[in-house]
């Protein structure tokens, strides 16, 4: 059942806000933002719809023993090896002319 809120004479879905992908979850959970999608950086999913619950049963499920140990900075550099690691994948995917 959805739940809609009435905003200045208009009707809206509730969870509208919640859609869209978060700078945070890159360091909470190793996601990033890829073509419109939400990309976990372990093991290159994609999540359909980008939302803090679908995200986070996709780490807890998948990657909470490997990497929940980490925290603070030791969490960003881990993400940010990640990303690099992405970057160098696809850079091999490059047309060149």
């Amino acid at each position: 059942m959805k739940t809609f809120l009435k905003i200045a004479g208009k009707k809206r879905k509730s969870d509208i806000d919640n859609r869209g992908f978060k700078d945070k979850w890159t360091k909470d959970y190793f996601f990033i933002e890829n073509n419109g999608k939400s990309l976990c950086l372990i093991c290159m999913d994609t999540i359909a719809v980008a939302k803090v619950n679908n995200i986070k049963q996709h780490h807890n499920s998948k990657h909470a023993l490997q990497f929940d140990f980490l925290q603070g900075e030791e969490r960003v550099k881990k993400a940010s090896e990640f990303k690099k690691k992405l970057s160098s994948q696809q850079s091999i995917f490059v047309k060149t002319d």
